[in-house]
């Protein structure tokens, strides 16, 4: 999930005499001087460890995933991100100094903007999400309580399952029309060498964050996991436990079952647009598979991105017109191409989808992308 390499000692010297940084260290009774001033010096880093090391294990992590979060956000692009969703609400002085500062500011003075732009810039980075069906109308309180229960299990599957999650972090959020639970699982311990200021080779000890995300949509009952897993059963063993942890309903078996409709996409597919914005709707890839007697056999039909809107129609037309062949194969994966007006232009996107699981994000525009689907007979709501 993080893209931006976290190193603790470059970060901090970052932040350090900022009074976000003050302020951060108050709130998590880190004992440092209140009158540290920046540039921070070898010494000083060696007391902010001890500071740290004077704190429970659980709360070295959350300080850990704090700064990490924050590293993450600590560029240009996603504090412009920041000030342009704070807009019209307190922004911080220009006398915070620096990226990193800035986005620490936000962490503590606009906590909910803060993860909201966090989740965008971040989800974007994951392969795809994973589609279940749960009961709809469900209205999910405490969910701080909810969040501990889902750590609890989700640490107790991955040390079954692959023998890591020594630690798990998990923060729970409203957004949208949607509740959103951000897990992280601690990995194998990952040893890293580098330089010290002063010139001295050294290995440092990280425990790498291995992000999973759920998201229940209470109005039609759709649950999301975003995972490095691939297996079927470990993924329905892992939407089954936020069931029960987050849920309080036990899912069945059938809940993973396919979602997307995909073989409707084999004939001509010409949805009418949502809105006047929208200015083109086509499949641009179909990956078509054998039946099963037939082993991993499978066709790929990809257009470019300039093709006409029938284009992928033409391939079909031009190399499977064969019937008797083309009645067997089964869509196992499509890109559909939309293109949107916005001002004076057209922007481009690509929806990949799988029987049961797409690219879509949480956000206002996937949620429209998937209104859009569910209205052109592709996403099915069981």
């Amino acid at each position: 999930m993080f893209v931006r390499n976290f190193h603790p000692d470059r970060f901090v010297r970052s932040v350090y005499g900022t009074d976000p940084f003050r302020e951060y260290c108050g709130q998590r009774n880190i004992l440092v001087d209140p009158a540290l001033l920046a540039p921070m010096r070898e010494e000083e880093y060696r007391l902010w460890l001890t500071a740290l090391a004077q704190l429970s294990s659980d709360q070295q992590v959350q300080v850990e995933l704090d700064l990490t979060k924050v590293n993450e956000m600590g560029d240009r692009d996603a504090v412009a991100h920041l000030l342009k969703a704070a807009e019209g609400k307190e922004l911080p002085s220009d006398l915070v100094p620096g990226d990193a500062a800035v986005a620490l500011w936000f962490f503590l003075h606009h906590p909910d903007i803060f993860h909201e732009v966090f989740l965008h810039q971040e989800i974007q980075e994951m392969d795809c999400w994973r589609n279940a069906q749960a009961p709809a109308g469900l209205t999910l309180n405490y969910l701080e309580g909810k969040a501990a229960a889902l750590a609890a299990t989700v640490k107790d599957f991955f040390q079954a399952r692959e023998g890591i999650g020594r630690f798990c972090a998990v923060n729970a959020y409203r957004l949208n029309e949607a509740y959103c639970f951000v897990t992280h699982v601690s990995d194998r311990l990952h040893l890293s060498e580098g330089f010290t200021d002063s010139g001295e080779l050294t290995t440092h000890q990280l425990w790498p964050a291995v992000p999973v995300l759920f998201v229940y949509y209470p109005m039609d009952g759709t649950v999301l996991v975003k995972s490095h897993l691939q297996a079927s059963d470990w993924l329905l063993d892992l939407f089954q436990r936020f069931g029960r942890a987050v849920l309080g309903v036990e899912l069945d078996p059938s809940c993973v079952g396919h979602t997307f409709e995909l073989d409707r996409l084999k004939r001509r597919f010409d949805p009418q647009p949502d809105a006047d914005d929208m200015e083109m709707v086509r499949v641009k890839t179909l990956h078509l598979h054998y039946p099963e007697r037939h082993g991993r056999r499978q066709v790929k039909l990809e257009t470019v991105a300039g093709d006409e809107q029938f284009a992928l129609l033409h391939l079909i037309q031009a190399h499977l017109n064969g019937a008797g062949v083309f009645d067997q194969l089964v869509v196992g994966h499509a890109e559909l191409h939309i293109k949107l007006r916005i001002e004076v232009r057209s922007k481009s996107y690509l929806i990949r989808l799988w029987p049961n699981r797409c690219n879509l994000t949480e956000s206002p525009l996937a949620e429209r992308f998937r209104a859009c689907l569910k209205r052109w007979g592709l996403y099915h709501v069981r």
